[in-house]
């Protein structure tokens, strides 16, 4: 090969750089939002309808790990779809029904009876699943107008873990969120990273209590989401949902994932999360779905009814989502749906109406496995025989947020 001269060594260099540097941006491009350009088939509880589009990216098992919604009448380990390994010390009840599609829910009562799972706890809580990385949770929830939660973190109702990941293989390496005492709610790393700053919860957002729409307060401790009116949005004789989306970090790198939404609102986004490090490896299990009282053999000031209903859990982000409003980031009243194929331009789902109207205009949202969700959603009508097609123009849903 003939030695280059310093004319073609600089055009040379110029043309490696050039190439080092779209390969570099190519790497930093952000992953396309999922796209749909159609729904077919019958929108209506209990069908199965056929989403297309792109973007949707590929999950291993289409169905979720757990899916619970009670209809068989029993509470055991035998999900709707999929199992759980225990239920806590829940019951069956048919009573409180969340929808017009619902005749059971499960249900525990806050008496002061010892817990089957331990002499000083009360575990009102699915668990699942096996260690893995990444999970999404969720769980609708009804407080009975006998709850309340206690002022005094060792008294009984004073201390509710409401989400907990726990590796199977070790006694210590576990994250969990809680509620305490009416004072606030935050999620500990135990072992790892105790000195978590959740601060700001979401952006534009310091603490929970701005997000909900009330003012900032007056003094919070960064290890806290200074969600210090919880108890009055956590209002008793509704139903509520809690979602979760939680991903373990790399060792001894703060790259986890902890979101967090109540009632179809983000409250808590941060991607900066340490999880792991060179003595806590392990990744974890969702050990807590639903209510665990800390300190339930405590003072105890009699009944307490929590309700559970329409348990989910899965080992990836990856999810289809029906909601009241029109744009994710204001997503609304959500109902999860259940996927019965996946590939990455069509996904198969029975849909689960939940408690959104008959006649009613809602919104499907497909959520790949990194979180990423089509920013508008697509209109659907429950109710409505789509048929392969839909005449209406395709909302703007390729654009990208998380």
């Amino acid at each position: 090969m003939p030695s280059m001269n310093h004319k073609t060594g600089y055009l040379y260099s110029f043309v490696l750089a050039l190439v080092v540097l779209v390969s570099m941006h190519s790497f930093y491009m952000p992953v396309a939002a999922p796209v749909i350009s159609g729904i077919s088939g019958t929108i209506m509880h209990g069908s199965t309808v056929t989403v297309s589009g792109s973007g949707f990216g590929i999950k291993a098992q289409a169905a979720p790990i757990a899916w619970d919604n009670l209809e068989s009448g029993v509470c055991d380990n035998i999900a709707t779809v999929g199992s759980w390994t225990a239920t806590g010390t829940l019951g069956i009840n048919d009573n409180h029904n969340r929808n017009q599609f619902s005749n059971f829910n499960a249900f525990r009562n806050f008496d002061g009876d010892i817990s089957p799972w331990g002499a000083v706890n009360d575990e009102a809580a699915f668990r699942g699943g096996t260690d893995s990385r990444t999970w999404y949770v969720q769980y609708w929830f009804y407080l009975d107008s006998d709850f309340e939660f206690d002022g005094n973190i060792n008294n009984s109702l004073g201390n509710i873990k409401i989400l907990r990941m726990w590796s199977t293989s070790s006694a210590s390496d576990n994250f969990y969120v809680q509620a305490l005492c009416r004072y606030d709610t935050n999620a500990v790393v135990a072992l790892v990273n105790q000195g978590t700053d959740w601060s700001p919860v979401v952006g534009g957002y310091t603490w929970v209590d701005e997000v909900m729409g009330y003012d900032k307060p007056a003094y919070v401790d960064n290890s806290y989401f200074g969600w210090q009116h919880y108890e009055n949005d956590i209002s008793t004789g509704v139903w509520h949902l809690f979602q979760f989306e939680y991903s373990d970090s790399d060792i001894s790198t703060p790259n986890g994932v902890f979101r967090w939404w109540f009632n179809g609102k983000l409250i808590v986004d941060k991607t900066n999360v340490l999880t792991r490090n060179t003595t806590y490896t392990s990744f974890k299990r969702p050990r807590i779905v639903g209510f665990y009282d800390s300190h339930h053999a405590t003072n105890n000031d009699g009944s307490n009814h929590f309700y559970i209903d329409d348990a989910y859990i899965d080992n990836t982000f990856a999810r289809v989502e029906i909601c009241s409003n029109a744009l994710w980031s204001d997503k609304g009243q959500s109902e999860i749906q259940i996927p019965v194929s996946w590939s990455a331009s069509s996904i198969a789902v029975n849909i689960n109406q939940g408690s959104l109207a008959d006649g009613s205009t809602a919104y499907l949202y497909v959520i790949d496995s990194a979180g990423v969700s089509n920013a508008v959603g697509y209109p659907i009508t429950f109710g409505g025989s789509l048929l392969g097609h839909d005449d209406t123009p395709s909302p703007p849903s390729g654009l990208m947020v998380k």
